[in-house]
């Protein structure tokens, strides 16, 4: 459930929406068959807008009478890398890490917004430890 009057909240619903519909596009370009929920190749899914049942059609986040979105994103790109994965850069930790500590939002809103990126993460032993006792 995000609460798109939050900046955090609604920063990660947009980001979720424009993932969305990049995935969706490279589904049509690459002739993918449609997984979606409602046939339309749209990959989020148990769409409620204000606690209702909704569909994408029209929805903007910006709207004032948008006050809490929820839904679940599915994406058929996200599984076992083709390749051996390495671990960020020391540069790229450093930097992530920077970012985390000096965002102005909840820890939670902040862990949401990692959780959503996550699995693109890849982090040495001493990188994770350091990251989980942030």
């Amino acid at each position: 459930l995000l609460d798109v009057l939050n900046v955090c909240s609604r920063c990660t619903a947009q980001r979720l929406l424009v993932l969305s519909a990049f995935d969706k596009a490279r589904s049509i370009a690459w002739g993918r068959p449609d997984t979606s929920q409602n046939g339309d190749r749209e990959l989020v899914r148990n769409l409620k807008v204000n606690g209702a049942s909704s569909n994408l059609v029209g929805l903007s986040l910006s709207d004032p009478s948008v006050r809490t979105v929820e839904f679940d994103y599915w994406s058929p790109y996200v599984g076992a890398p083709k390749k051996p994965r390495t671990p960020l850069t020391e540069e790229a930790f450093r930097k992530l890490m920077h970012v985390a500590r000096s965002v102005e939002c909840s820890q939670l809103y902040l862990l949401k917004a990692l959780v959503t990126i996550g699995h693109r993460l890849f982090f040495s032993l001493p990188q994770f430890i350091d990251f989980v006792s942030f």
